[in-house]
């Protein structure tokens, strides 16, 4: 069974809109908010360890920060696949995703994921970074694709363990 991390914004961890962006980064032992979508979809072959969560602001105000914070976390967690978003639109969010993924292949050596729409201003930066260990999905634009970007997401994350 794989173990995964799911980092989520505020608004995806359940605990707020943007009156809560100024959130630090956090951890919830398990799934939460949209990681509880993402869990079901992994069957039998996948748990989530935990959630992280970081406010679109605080990330994007303290990076450094929130990268170490979320650095730490997931290395405690020690899982085998990290998964960041969906993002859908989300310019601040995707571009976090992309940044955190990024992160944490380079300095973990694990693989990383993340899913969001073809316009999302976060796909340039993916594809600035180059790194064989980021892997981007497209999703819809809005999260009325929700449930259609958590199964390709979770069905990604299988493989990329395997």
């Amino acid at each position: 069974m794989i173990k995964i991390v799911h980092v989520v914004n505020q608004f995806f961890a359940g605990l707020g809109g943007e009156e809560k962006a100024g959130l630090p980064v956090g951890v919830i032992e398990g799934s939460a908010g949209a990681a509880r979508g993402l869990e079901p979809k992994l069957g039998d072959e996948g748990k989530i360890a935990c959630t992280v969560y970081v406010g679109d602001n605080y990330f994007h105000e303290h990076k450094e920060a929130a990268l170490k914070a979320i650095l730490d976390a997931v290395r405690a967690a020690e899982p085998d696949v990290l998964v960041a978003g969906p993002a859908f639109n989300s310019g601040r969010y995707g571009l976090s995703c992309v940044e955190i993924c990024n992160a944490v292949a380079n300095a973990l050596g694990i693989p990383c994921l993340t899913a969001m729409h073809e316009e999302n201003p976060g796909v340039g930066t993916y594809r600035e970074f180059v790194n064989a260990r980021v892997y981007c999905l497209p999703t819809a634009e809005a999260t009325t694709g929700m449930n259609d970007a958590l199964a390709r997401l979770a069905r990604f994350a299988v493989r990329l363990a395997r």
